[in-house]
């Protein structure tokens, strides 16, 4: 496999400044790849929730997460896979048992711990969409660089996750950025109660105070929102702090067992969200099921894919600050879309939560970077110097007042000399 050969050569111990410099700049180039399939992903998600009328968040999470299966069935079915496999087998140990051991039990054990968060993550997602608009609920998931900061500095795995005020400037940035644009982008309901052009299905409130249903759908969003932005978090941290590097982790077989967790383990929410009436069960129709199906091929299991080895290439916190950089690609989609309208303050919020990202890329490039704490060390400096030498003529007024109650010889000296 190409792609695994060049993640293998790129991630060897003895990586020079160059090799760093272009493994940095290939994550970078993934993660934007990885933002607009996200765009692409959730304008299709929201327009299933809303167009077709099929809100099913758990049907719709469900079915893409468990076709991450299809990694497995290409490591049975695609000769280089299952070659690279059987390879990898055979170089490790003397024992068979302890071949297959040492070469699943990474991929089974990490898949085992991080499905339940990876998947709630995603559901929050997908539930966030299903209430608000597809800009809001990108902004607010992009908070998860603050979780992402303080948790990696928790738990780092690598030097580039050491907590600096920098980066702290740098979320921020971005924290400042999703107010302005939480403030910014409430539309007012139009005569049948729905949020402008985003009527969502699942009203919080029945009746005619369509102020009440936007004030409903906007919290709820929000708080699926900010809980799919800790959920991520949480994920991409444990990950990094159990495999540092991706030639440590085979990234295709850990998101198949993934996915085979999923089909294994969660299929009874189905029943319990059924029986509580939260979510219906009910199969869709020809066309939603392409539609599922393509956003879980590209926008689940390929996007997924590219996502974690972007985070591998460049840190935790870039790869979480990379959901910040949906922001105007959602704003130009929803423009183009949605035909909705935004104020100055949404733009004039996603401009520092861009500009974030690449703040964040420089620091975690250099390590030990940290220009807020240099800048403040100076005018920490500066300002004390200043305040010393705004002094020195108020003491020699004070000496030369002195001098004439203390005479003293040339010999002698002076005190104040």
């Amino acid at each position: 496999m190409e792609c695994m050969f060049i993640m293998n050569r790129m991630g060897s111990p003895g990586s020079s400044a160059a090799a760093q410099r272009r493994r940095m700049a290939l994550g970078v180039v993934i993660l934007l790849l990885v933002d607009v399939i996200w765009v692409a992903s959730s304008e299709l998600t929201s327009y299933i929730f809303r167009r077709q009328e099929y809100n099913k968040p758990f049907f719709s999470t469900f079915t893409k997460t468990s076709m991450f299966v299809l990694y497995l069935l290409g490591f049975l079915l695609w000769r280089p896979w299952r070659q690279q496999c059987t390879g990898s087998l055979k170089r490790r140990h003397a024992s068979l048992f302890a071949d297959a051991e040492a070469y699943f039990a990474p991929c089974t054990n990490d898949a085992a711990v991080n499905n339940c968060l990876w998947f709630l993550a995603n559901l929050s997602y997908q539930e966030a969409l299903s209430d608000t608009q597809v800009a809001i609920v990108n902004i607010l998931s992009s908070t998860s660089g603050l979780f992402t900061l303080i948790l990696a500095a928790i738990f780092p795995s690598n030097s580039s996750d050491r907590f600096t005020l920098s980066k702290l400037l740098a979320v921020a940035l971005s924290m400042g950025g999703v107010a302005l644009v939480s403030l910014s982008s409430m539309e007012r309901p139009d005569d049948n109660g729905t949020i402008g052009k985003y009527g969502h299905s699942k009203p919080c409130f029945h009746g005619s105070d369509g102020l009440r249903h936007v004030a409903c759908a906007v919290a709820a969003g929000s708080l699926w929102s900010l809980a799919g932005a800790v959920l991520y978090a949480i994920y991409i941290v444990m990950i990094k702090r159990r495999v540092d590097r991706e030639d440590k982790l085979d990234i295709p077989m850990f998101f198949g067992f993934v996915g085979l967790f999923n089909l294994l383990l969660l299929w009874p929410g189905f029943l319990l969200l059924h029986y509580t009436g939260f979510e219906a069960f009910e199969l869709p129709g020809q066309l939603v099921w392409t539609y599922i199906l393509v956003n879980g091929l590209i926008g689940t299991v390929l996007s997924e894919f590219l996502w974690l080895w972007g985070c591998f290439l460049t840190s935790s916190l870039i790869g979480t600050l990379a959901l910040s950089l949906t922001i105007p690609l959602s704003i130009l989609a929803d423009i183009y879309m949605q035909k909705a309208r935004f104020s100055w303050m949404f733009f004039a919020g996603a401009v520092p939560v861009f500009l974030s990202f690449f703040i964040a890329t420089l620091l975690c490039h250099y390590n030990n970077w940290d220009p807020v704490m240099v800048g403040l060390r100076r005018l920490y400096a500066f300002v004390f110097r200043r305040h010393r030498i705004q002094r020195l003529p108020e003491d020699n007024e004070l000496c030369e007042s002195l001098i004439p109650l203390h005479t003293v010889s040339l010999n002698q000296g002076s005190f104040c000399s």
